[in-house]
């Protein structure tokens, strides 16, 4: 009698069930899975693709990655600052030389002895021009419409000169004889190619006429008269139809310069303000002309989307986290600021005086340049910092999820000869029960 016969049960041989087959078919499919991981991971270039490949690996990078591009934004601002910092120093540079460095040589000219009153007047218009030349480059430096050289350390009252781009018209009050005013009204579009016009004197010069031209500048609006008798008698001037300011009219409140002579006991700045009766009529005689130029001051609407930043500051982002930041202070290089406003030159003794002023503001540019450039030169570092950190971090999230190519290579050739005996082997399991037919012969 036989006692087993040393056959194991996985030696049966079974149809319904193909145990070698599956097996062989469970090999080929994580096979092909780890084939078709390996061709992901060289197709992209990178380790991680989805949270399945390394969830703690992803949440590490992508912090990462959010930091890298806050760098690569912030090296752009930084870019952007130094060339905002840039554009202040060279517009400060044009006001230093040739301007400031012209001034001084004429206030010495005219503190010479030789020359007569009419040479420093002469002196004296190219002086005026060259302060003209000066606010419009110190109105007019801008970046982006961040205006760089016309910015108060201290505004008073909160007040600022008007921009007169943003205003629709301007008002001229001209007194004519006792308790009589005329008034004339402008666009601000007409005032850009100057105006010219004339009103009939009071009698009894009533036949000479008034003759009137005025010119608009960014801050600055000039008259200019030509007058038999009278004088400039322009007693007072409004801006109209204000935008971007609290106030939509104001009078002239500052007087910026004047050619010819106020009758005694007339101060000039009776031009200023809304009192239609002080006509400060300036004088020189019949057929000359004489000149006033005034500025307007409005308080700025902190709403105001039609004017430029006026902050002091500029606030540079420097780095890829709040509070990463970088301070850049404006400053202010208009005449007034400068101290050089009121400058004159005759007689001799003001030209004297006049060329202390004019040293000072040299000064003051000079210490406002080196400021700008130290400036540039702390930007450069901080951008040198922030590539130097983005490109090390760059270097580490690189570590977490790109791919080791000759790995995956590895890994994808492994992959695919394994498949290739799984399939063999499936191909063999899959005839393995037809052996059962020889029995059943």
């Amino acid at each position: 009698m036989l006692h087993g016969s040393g056959f194991g049960g996985d030696c049966q041989l079974r149809i319904n069930h193909n145990a070698t087959a599956l097996t062989s078919l469970n090999k080929l499919q994580r096979n092909n899975k780890s084939t078709a991981i390996s061709i992901e991971k060289l197709s992209s270039g990178l380790r991680i693709n989805k949270a399945a490949d390394d969830a703690a690996g992803l949440s590490i990078s992508q912090r990462m990655r959010a930091r890298i591009r806050g760098l690569e934004q912030a090296e752009r601002n930084i870019q952007d600052g130094i060339s905002l910092v840039q554009t202040a120093e060279s517009g400060l540079a044009e006001i230093q030389n040739p301007n400031l460095q012209r001034l001084r040589e004429l206030a010495l000219q005219a503190a010479n002895g030789t020359l007569s009153s009419d040479d420093r007047l002469r002196i004296q218009e190219e002086i005026d021009q060259i302060k003209n030349t000066i606010n419009d480059i110190a109105n007019n430096t801008h970046f982006n419409g961040i205006h760089l050289l016309n910015v108060s350390d201290t505004p008073s009252s909160g007040l600022t000169v008007v921009n007169l781009a943003n205003a629709v018209s301007i008002t001229i009050f001209e007194q004519s004889g006792i308790n009589t005013i005329y008034e004339e009204t402008f666009s601000i579009a007409d005032l850009v190619n100057g105006v010219y016009w004339s009103t009939p004197a009071p009698p009894p010069q009533s036949s000479e006429p008034y003759h009137f031209s005025v010119d608009l500048g960014t801050n600055t609006f000039k008259t200019r008269a030509e007058t038999w008798g009278f004088g400039n008698n322009i007693t007072a001037v409004r801006v109209n139809g204000l935008t971007g300011y609290l106030e939509t009219e104001v009078y002239a409140t500052k007087l910026v310069s004047y050619s010819g002579t106020p009758y005694v006991g007339v101060p000039p700045e009776n031009i200023l303000g809304n009192d239609l009766s002080d006509s400060p009529n300036f004088s020189d005689g019949g057929g000359v002309w004489t000149e006033i130029v005034v500025q307007f001051e409005a308080t700025i609407d902190p709403n105001s989307t039609t004017l430029p930043n006026q902050s002091g500051d500029v606030i540079i982002q420097v780095g890829p986290d709040a509070g990463d930041t970088y301070k850049i202070k404006l400053t202010d290089a208009r005449t007034t600021a400068l101290g050089i406003d009121d400058i004159a030159v005759d007689p001799p003794e003001k030209a004297v005086e006049a060329i202390g002023k004019i040293d000072e503001a040299i000064n003051k540019v000079s210490a406002e340049r080196s400021k700008f450039g130290s400036y540039q030169n702390t930007l450069e570092h901080i951008h040198n910092n922030a590539s130097n950190y983005r490109v090390n971090l760059a270097a580490a999230e690189s570590r977490i999820t790109d791919a080791d190519m000759a790995k995956e290579m590895m890994e994808l050739t492994k992959s695919q000869i394994l498949s290739q005996a799984s399939q063999a082997m499936l191909a063999q399991a899959i005839y393995t029960p037809e052996t059962v037919i020889t029995l059943l012969r």
